[in-house]
Formats: C-alpha cells, sequence, structure tokens
C-alpha cells in the first residue's frame, strides 16, 4: 500500500446508533469470530474514523501469517494463534508487520535507559535532568524505567490490539492525550455502483509530545496533461488536480494492483502567486503518459476555522470599524479571532514527499480506469447435452 497517513490527535468512540456501532464482535456457525474497532481521532478542526478489524478462529486454534526480515530480506512467517505473544515469536516479527501502543513518551524512555547506564558508571544527576525524566531521585530511575518499558505494548495480531486500544479509549485516562497514529488506507471496489471505498486502518499509536494537532498523508499520487483544473479558482480559491493512487485489493472479485481515482486540492486565497506557479510547473507534462509524483497532503475532514476579516463582519460593524468606533479589538472579543466555514473534506496540497522531479510511468490515460471484469468461460456443453 503507498497511501500511509500520520495522525496527531485525541481519540473516541463514536456515538453509537442503530446503523452505526463503533464495536462490533460476532461468531459464526463454524466458530470464525470477527471484531472491528472504529474510533475518531480528533486533530484540531478535522475528525477521522479509523478502523481495526481482526479474524480468527473463536476456540483459539489456526496461525497468524506476517513477515520477518532476514538479510534485509522479508519472508513469511506463521505463527500459531495461541502462542502469539511468546516474546520469541514477537521479536522475530518485523517492525512494520506489528501494532504497537506506547502510553510513555519515547524520549522519556531513552532519557531513563541511558540514566541507568550512567547509574553503573557512577554519573550523578542534577535536580533538572530528575525532573525532565519524572523521577523524585536517582534511586526511583531504575523503576521508572522499568515502567515505561512496560507501557509499550507490541502485538503480532489485530486481535489484541483492538482489545488494548478499546480499554485505553473506554477507560479515559487518556481522554485529553495527544497521540500520534499511523497507518495506511485499505480500500475495496463495489462492481454494482462502481465507487472505491476507503478505511483508514491503524498500527500505530503513540502518546505523542508534538504542541498541535495534524493529520497529514504520504502517497505517490498519478496524474496527466488533464489534471491540472483552475475552473473552480475564482469562485472557490481552489486548484484541482485530478489523479489517482496505485493501491492493492483482494476481493471476492478483483485481486492486483488498481489505480484508485483522488483529487488534491491547491487552496489558492491568501497565497502567493510564485508558489501556485511552482506547484503548478511540477504538474505541467504533455502527451498522454501518466506521471507520478510523490506528495504530502493535509487531511482535512470538518469545519475548518479561518482568521476573521472584514469579510466576516456585518455592513455596520465595517462602517464602525471605518470610522473608529470599533477597533479589532473589539471585533475579537465579541467573536473571536477566528471563524468557522463550511465543511470541508478533501486532501490539501502541502508540499512534495520528496525533491524529485515527476517520474513517467508505462501507464496512459487510458491504462487507469478500471478494467472490466473478466467473465468466466463458459462450458463446451449445455446441461442439456450431458
Amino acid at each position: 500500500m503507498s497511501f500511509n497517513f500520520s495522525m496527531v490527535g485525541t481519540l473516541s468512540l463514536p456515538k453509537e446508533t442503530e446503523k452505526f456501532h463503533p464495536y462490533e464482535e460476532r461468531v459464526t456457525e463454524k466458530g470464525w469470530q470477527m471484531k472491528t474497532l472504529r474510533f475518531s481521532a480528533r486533530c484540531g478542526d478535522n475528525t477521522h474514523i479509523l478502523q481495526v478489524r481482526s479474524g480468527n478462529w473463536a476456540d483459539g486454534h489456526g496461525d497468524i501469517f506476517t513477515s520477518k526480515v532476514v538479510d534485509r530480506k522479508y519472508e513469511s512467517l506463521r505463527v500459531p494463534f495461541a502462542e502469539r505473544d511468546k516474546e520469541s515469536w514477537i521479536s522475530q516479527v518485523a517492525s512494520n508487520r506489528k501494532f504497537v501502543i506506547d502510553l510513555d513518551m519515547p524520549t522519556r524512555r531513552e532519557a531513563l535507559e541511558k540514566a541507568v547506564e550512567g547509574l553503573k558508571t557512577g554519573k550523578v544527576f542534577t535536580d533538572e535532568e530528575l525532573k525532565a525524566m519524572g523521577v523524585k531521585s536517582e534511586e526511583d530511575i531504575p523503576k521508572a524505567y522499568e515502567e515505561s518499558k512496560a507501557k509499550r505494548m507490541e502485538y503480532i495480531s489485530e486481535y489484541d490490539f483492538i482489545d488494548s486500544l478499546k480499554e485505553i479509549i473506554e477507560g479515559g485516562a487518556y481522554a485529553d492525550k495527544l497521540f500520534r497514529i499511523t497507518g495506511s488506507a485499505e480500500y475495496s471496489y463495489n462492481e454494482q455502483n462502481q465507487q472505491w471505498y476507503e478505511n483508514y486502518v491503524p498500527n500505530k499509536v503513540y502518546l505523542s509530545s508534538a504542541k498541535e494537532p495534524s493529520s497529514t498523508a504520504n502517497f505517490k499520487f498519478m496524474f496527466s496533461s488533464d489534471s491540472w483544473d483552475e475552473l473552480s479558482r475564482d469562485e472557490l480559491n481552489k486548484i484541482f488536480i485530478k489523479g489517482w493512487h496505485r493501491e492493492y485489493i483482494n476481493t471476492q472479485t478483483r485481486k492486483g494492483q488498481f489505480n484508485v481515482p483522488v483529487s488534491v486540492v491547491v487552496y489558492t486565497k491568501d497565497v502567493k502567486e510564485k508558489k501556485i506557479d511552482l506547484i503548478k510547473k511540477k504538474f505541467d507534462v504533455t502527451g498522454d503518459k501518466v506521471y507520478e509524483l510523490s506528495i504530502t497532503v493535509d487531511m482535512l475532514n470538518g469545519s475548518q476555522r479561518t482568521k476573521i476579516t472584514e469579510e466576516d463582519l456585518t455592513e455596520e460593524e465595517r462602517d464602525e470599524l471605518e470610522c473608529g468606533l470599533l477597533s479589532w479589538s473589539d471585533i475579537y472579543r465579541s467573536h473571536g479571532n477566528a471563524v468557522f466555514g463550511e465543511r470541508v473534506k478533501e486532501f490539501r496540497f502541502n508540499k512534495y514527499a520528496e525533491n524529485k522531479a515527476p517520474q513517467e510511468t508505462a501507464f496512459t490515460v487510458d491504462d487507469m480506469q478500471m478494467p472490466p471484469l473478466e467473465e468466466k468461460e463458459e462450458s463446451l456443453f449445455d446441461d442439456d447435452d450431458i
């Protein structure tokens, strides 16, 4: 998968309704158990729903199919489900195939680890250093380090990852804490209505020291000579770049790499024209070939706050401001210094993910369309002839 996201925000469970269930668990007659957890990441003005699913035999038999790294190459690894919590198995699994929750700051743990080694050589720590590590005395350092290590939980199955996430979110102790959530998007395609569907699937959840919430994604954006669209610039202050990103899907009807349509927005309000020209230059290509460029986008999903301007004031307020009967301080006291606009759901261009020129691919625009399903070969004989 090429669509990878990184979010910084608070975690919560969405409100349960008749049609929407944050947590679901069911077992088939044959004993196959499915668990699904859906939770919200509130990243400032934007809220994203993330989903984790687990499928396994309810009685605990069966295997987990994952990967390990041998000589810098990935190899398949088969782990008995009943032994999934054994360190001997967990240590073998490649880091990007693990599911991780960390409830302590990684920087604090690193400092504690170095302090433990320092104690062995007789190092003396200042009050400031002890305070930074969150301990009162040098005697507390070893215990604090062990407690910090215990706050990092690694799993090789979504089954346990779901249980821990659900417990942490429902417990409420971290309700106001910022977490960094990373993962990738999974896609499915509905053949009947020819629609793509997207789920954000997390695999790492860390307590974050970030000062501000955010939600971004990186992916290889594929585009053509017709992708740049300025038709809505004057009306919406937006330029749309219409393209695709290539993703793997595995369904009952299709399996392999396919091209997911995506639209990236270049927001133009209060942006220097030179910046717009430089962005456009990257996407200025000719011919029928498709090009590829790695980009970073801001993931917007919510009403965006913008600094209040004269356009947001009533005609009377503008007149009073012009005549000195009101000041901007008065405006801020009565309205605040920001306003919420309409709800927005879009990928807004942020920057290039790599300092590289667009790369020409082997694809043409015609290749980017979803191919029709291959029809199954019919029998040479009718039933009546057999």
